[in-house]
């Protein structure tokens, strides 16, 4: 059965649970009050026409807000149905580390885990039903409300009904702090023409676009685990690669461990080539020796206001390249995928 398509009222609260308008006794016989405002309802169930359909309406005739009635809704029957249900669908996430070894050359801090996962780690995600003991609808926990608390083997889990009001960066910082686990479940793609069934659906079937962990001190534990082992490999990169120079002012390697052929392709481009590569491991600019007398000797021939133009027939154009030294993890490949094998299986 649709409901919503038009802003009529067809639930009611009874015994804190929701009953629909078809199965409640017609008028005050119903005892069913608002579940948004509380107000006594009447049921008006005994309508031969097509219009206007089974509804609830207020004893006293207030003005009760469809828009909050309609989220109290959602919210209320995504607690009974997961209440009913006994269990909930969660995202298992794992993680491992990848082969691009050039993503490994950056800021690491396990201390501070990131909002947005690095792109040297891969996540995995695998759904599980997760059974609950007991279940708990809004009671304060540690100075918040969440929406439902559920607990199995006396560990509590969290969990948010996003409807038209999702978790508020206040409310996620006291979660964290807290070190409590807690997940959302984005239901704000249901419309006006939702039944139960398609809530129900939402939480139960879509769970891979609806559920997400808002925090999992597990995930953390194996999210830093993995930064910790990523930063050994970063290191490693760094001491270990085998330094090419680079030529033409930094914008070619010679001699590139990649190349089939020497004959075919002297050179490969820095900006092009190398730090497209998984290999790459950076590049560093050196000092130009022959620059830096030409500069010497430049200030001092204008310090005796002397011509400076006979510098440039003294010194080729190489003195004026840039000069430098790239980083080539190639080398290391066999020993680093090793590593890193051994790191996934931890």
């Amino acid at each position: 059965m649709k409901h919503w398509t038009t802003d009529i009222f067809e639930y009611g609260k009874k015994k804190d649970k929701l009953y629909h308008i078809s199965i409640v006794e017609n008028g005050l016989a119903c005892n069913c009050i608002c579940p948004s405002c509380g107000e006594r309802l009447v049921a008006v169930n005994r309508i031969k026409k097509a219009k206007p359909r089974a509804h609830f309406r207020h004893y006293s005739n207030i003005n009760c807000d469809h828009k909050t009635y309609r989220e109290t809704i959602v919210h209320l029957l995504s607690k009974q149905i997961i209440e009913e249900k006994g269990y909930i669908v969660l995202p298992k996430i794992s993680y491992t580390l990848n082969t691009d070894y050039s993503s490994y050359l950056t800021s690491i801090d396990p201390d501070n885990l990131p909002d947005n996962l690095p792109p040297y780690i891969d996540q995995k995600i695998e759904l599980y039903n997760l059974k609950f003991d007991s279940i708990k609808i809004e009671k304060k926990k540690r100075k918040i409300k969440p929406d439902l608390q559920v607990f199995i083997n006396g560990t509590l889990l969290i969990i948010e009904i996003a409807y038209s009001h999702f978790v508020d960066q206040k409310k996620l910082k006291k979660i964290k702090k807290d070190h409590l686990n807690a997940i959302e479940i984005n239901l704000s793609h249901l419309n006006k023409n939702s039944s139960q069934q398609d809530i129900e659906n939402e939480i139960f079937n879509n769970v891979y676009r609806n559920i997400y962990w808002l925090n999992n001190k597990r995930n953390d534990e194996k999210l830093r685990l993995k930064l910790n082992q990523a930063i050994e490999i970063r290191n490693f990169c760094w001491t270990e690669s085998k330094q090419l120079k680079t030529y033409a002012n930094m914008s070619r390697v010679y001699k590139c461990p990649l190349i089939a052929s020497a004959k075919a392709r002297k050179y490969v481009l820095v900006e092009k080539d190398c730090k497209g590569c998984s290999f790459f491991c950076g590049v560093m600019e050196d000092i130009n020796i022959q620059m830096e007398k030409f500069k010497l000797e430049k200030e001092y021939l204008m310090e005796l206001g002397e011509d400076t133009s006979i510098l440039f027939e003294k010194y080729d154009e190489k003195t004026f390249f840039k000069l430098g030294t790239l980083n080539c993890a190639y080398s290391l490949k066999k020993r680093l995928l090793k590593q890193i094998t051994a790191a996934n299986s931890k």
